[in-house]
């Protein structure tokens, strides 16, 4: 089933393929994304729904959690069952315990990492990933 095309531009919120649905995360009030995101979540069959936002819902690091970003889009989040938020923001990886079916990781090592934290929801956070590189034989 095809979604209707988002309100905003196409950067900011879109529908990546079946189960993959980005929001824009900088304005996560405006009316119209909400709306797509109700009417797209809603709609889909994909046994999968993962989403991907720049600023984290959930966040014990250097940042902390995003409190536009958790009122705006946790609600749809858990109301259509998706399994994991993706997001960035934060310069280093977290990972939350399932908080009401979603888990939300922070993946934003792109860049100089920072220091980072935990909070109640936290299962894994690094502000350096450990990564064994295996030499050629």
């Amino acid at each position: 089933m095809s979604s209707p095309r988002p309100p905003v531009e196409e950067a900011a919120v879109r529908r990546l393929s079946p189960g993959w649905f980005g929001c824009g995360s900088t304005d996560p009030g405006n009316p119209e994304q909400l709306a797509w995101l109700e009417e797209t979540l809603a709609t889909t069959d994909a046994t999968w729904k993962l989403a991907a936002l720049h600023h984290p819902p959930y966040s014990g690091g250097f940042q902390g959690s995003n409190a536009a970003a958790r009122e705006a889009f946790v609600p749809p989040f858990e109301r259509y069952g998706v399994q994991i938020v993706f997001s960035g923001h934060e310069h280093d990886y977290q990972r939350t315990d399932p908080i009401n079916g979603v888990t939300y990781v922070v993946s934003g090592g792109g860049s100089r990492t920072r220091r980072t934290g935990a909070d109640d929801f936290t299962a894994v956070a690094y502000f350096t990933i450990p990564v064994t590189i295996p030499r050629p034989a």
